[in-house]
């Protein structure tokens, strides 16, 4: 559970961010052109939602003096990045990393030796390389807003694996229900239920879950929620589709389960059970381990819905 947890965790850094996304990014030396350029007042507000990377109207909110070519140029607050990052340091809730913290023995061997340390401790700049921005080169741009070390913009998910051992922390599934000898993997039950369910006996009215389905399903699936045919699923059916639902499980013996209130979700139209758990006479055992995990073949929809035939004419 633990690696669960790690990946959630790696999953909420890469979502969210302290500061909103900008429009209109302004790279200092690199492109400063009349059509980027876009004007920022002293009577202006700076908000925890500013985004000031990317912009050289505010360099000397980290800089005590404007940066210039060639000279020194002095950080304030000496450079300490709890302070210098403050508004990330607010919200820790929106990022994975501990700061501040100093790696083990074992884990310093496998840090790159061009992600800094300071003092021996991992800090904002150990990950993130925030000077890019102020470099007169197109490096800023390939590495988009969260200037990730040497880590590609649509490869996000490398940078763990800088410094981790990716082997530790594979993605968990909670289909793999069976071990090498087709036992049934007990822990497996708990990700969802909150108690291990007997697969011979118990019925889905019986079963009991840790939270609805639906947001069980979207801590992995999490682009699922989006897509609009499975978000309009997430409701009471009409009467007519309650009724073509009862005719649908009797003609194929199958279960198309509804929760206790009545609500269709994902696990209506989807088995989330890996083939041979349940008994495969059992109607619940129906679409185990099949494609997209439905619980009929072919077009599912059709057998709820009633739905036109459309003739395409040359």
């Amino acid at each position: 559970m633990k690696k669960i947890a790690i990946v959630a965790l790696l999953l909420l850094y890469y979502n969210f961010g302290c500061h909103q996304k900008t429009q209109n990014r302004l790279f200092p030396g690199v492109n400063e052109s009349k059509k980027m350029e876009k004007s920022v007042t002293e009577s202006q507000p700076i908000t925890e939602k500013t985004n000031i990377h990317f912009n050289k109207n505010y360099c000397t909110e980290c800089h005590i003096l404007p940066p210039t070519a060639g000279e020194k140029n002095q950080l304030k607050y000496e450079g300490d990045f709890k302070l210098l990052c403050k508004c990330h340091y607010s919200a820790p809730e929106k990022h994975s990393h501990p700061m501040d913290i100093t790696p083990s023995k074992d884990m310093k061997m496998r840090i790159p030796a061009n992600f800094p340390l300071k003092e021996g401790k991992v800090t904002c700049s150990t990950c993130h390389d925030i000077f890019v921005q102020c470099q007169e080169n197109q490096k800023a741009f390939q590495m988009g807003e969260m200037f990730l070390r040497e880590t590609p913009l649509d490869q996000k998910n490398r940078m763990c694996y800088k410094c981790h051992d990716k082997s530790k922390y594979q993605m968990y599934t909670p289909h793999k229900q069976r071990d090498e000898k087709r036992n049934m993997i007990a822990e497996t039950c708990l990700y969802c239920h909150s108690e291990i369910p007997d697969v011979d006996t118990v019925t889905y009215k019986d079963t009991k879950f840790l939270m609805r389905i639906e947001l069980l399903c979207i801590r992995c699936h999490m682009n699922s929620n989006k897509n609009s045919l499975h978000d309009k699923h997430i409701r009471k059916p009409s009467p007519e589709v309650a009724t073509k639902i009862k005719q649908t499980e009797k003609q194929f013996n199958i279960i198309l389960p509804l929760t206790a209130d009545g609500k269709l979700t994902c696990a209506t139209c989807h088995n989330p059970h890996e083939e041979g758990l349940i008994p495969a006479d059992r109607a619940s055992a129906k679409g185990a381990s099949k494609k997209y995990r439905h619980r009929l073949p072919g077009n599912l929809c059709i057998k709820c819905h009633e739905m036109k035939v459309i003739t395409s004419h040359k």
